[in-house]
């Protein structure tokens, strides 16, 4: 995938063009971002912003940006051109359309959410979008908005339920499980000389955080799928620093993943963080933890 941001380059081939933040890849922005590849004589490609730029105020993302630029190469994506909120945020809508549609991505078409707004103050909309594009010859497919039980699929609702530790439901309306990748970092290996060795990674500031707390998981370790128990929070127990790290068990797998890129995805919440008075009531809340996690949350 070639990063135009980076290369201050241009598609060099007509493109059809996904329009949208995609701080997360939920039902609705896989409905929009699957049409780019329906037209085989235009290469797939999207346009979004850095969602850290946009959204610092909404609780958080469901993507870092890193991870949307990963899974946007992983689909297929030919072109990307993803700025800085500020970059653009003075341009006219019309202005938009020739400078970033037709000046950066070469659009032939492109693809929105019937809730995409653009433009200066964002006061632009799907219908402006299509009426200003078809003046420079692109065509504009406004996609409805997918729902689920009724209820419109979007990254707030999603937000939200993850913020109050409701993974299952959080996980039901993406379609997708809520996970953190994110690099193994040293611990202080006190999982260890409980027997019960853990995984440590830095909790990315940029993600919306579930309550503190312990929950069932499923890691990727070495190419393989692992059930697993993630506390994500301080560790009051064994550490008086605010820094948030899941600390993940990963059942049945005994391989160094040190200095590794995990996936590690959220099933549900099992209980709240708390700090113990000692080492041995520690333990003997792992074990517990351990035979939930047999027990619960099908996959």
């Amino acid at each position: 995938m070639e990063n135009l941001t980076l290369s201050e380059g241009k598609a060099l081939e007509k493109t059809a063009v996904a329009l949208g933040i995609f701080d997360g890849l939920h039902r609705g922005h896989l409905a929009v971002l699957s049409r780019i590849f329906e037209r085989k004589d235009l290469e797939p490609a999207v346009f979004t912003f850095k969602s850290s730029t946009v959204l610092t105020k909404s609780g958080g993302l469901l993507l870092t940006d890193e991870e949307k630029l990963r899974r946007l190469d992983e689909m297929g994506v030919k072109y990307v051109y993803c700025p800085d909120f500020s970059d653009l945020r003075e341009l006219s809508p019309r202005d938009f359309v020739r400078q970033v549609l037709v000046g950066i991505l070469n659009a032939e078409k492109a693809v929105c959410g019937e809730d995409f707004s653009f433009g200066k103050g964002g006061k632009a909309g799907a219908e402006e979008l299509s009426q200003i594009a078809r003046e420079f010859g692109i065509s504009v497919e406004i996609v409805p908005l997918v729902r689920k039980n009724g209820k419109s699929v979007g990254s707030r609702d999603i937000k939200a339920l993850i913020a109050k530790g409701e993974i299952e439901r959080a996980n039901e309306l993406s379609g997708e499980r809520f996970y953190i990748r994110e690099k193994v970092v040293s611990g202080n290996h006190i999982g260890r000389t409980l027997d019960f060795p853990t995984i440590n990674q830095i909790y990315p500031e940029s993600l919306v955080k579930p309550p503190n707390g312990v929950y069932s998981t499923l890691t990727e370790a070495d190419g393989k799928t692992y059930k697993s128990i993630t506390n994500i929070g301080t560790k009051p127990t064994v550490t008086d620093s605010d820094l948030i790290i899941a600390e993940t068990n990963i059942l049945g797998y005994s391989g160094d993943l040190y200095g590794k890129t995990v996936s590690v995805y959220l099933l549900g919440f099992l209980r709240s963080e708390r700090k113990f008075g000692s080492l041995s009531e520690l333990k003997i809340q792992i074990e517990e933890d351990i035979r939930k996690r047999k027990d619960d949350f099908n996959e």
